[in-house]
């Protein structure tokens, strides 16, 4: 797997509770990808720079393995 959507890696890693929700804040440009406004097209890879803004919090990631289905809440460290 070279390369997957950004809103379904970050449903996948549980960022957000469904896929959908991702879609919304990637569209409201609440999402970065190295410090760039993401679309929901993008495609995410190794080593990317995610940055999610929620409310007036945001949280950075970092991509260390890409996941194409939802993960257990222990395995998330291994992905981001």
């Amino acid at each position: 797997m070279s390369d997957i959507r950004l809103d379904k890696y970050l449903w996948a890693v549980r960022v957000f509770k469904t896929r959908s929700d991702a879609a919304d804040a990637i569209r409201q440009n609440r999402v970065l990808v190295n410090d760039a406004y993401a679309k929901l097209s993008r495609e995410v890879k190794i080593g990317a720079r995610i940055s999610v803004r929620r409310e007036r919090v945001s949280y950075s990631y970092k991509v260390l393995e890409l996941v194409s289905s939802r993960q257990p809440a222990k395995n998330v460290p291994l992905y981001c």
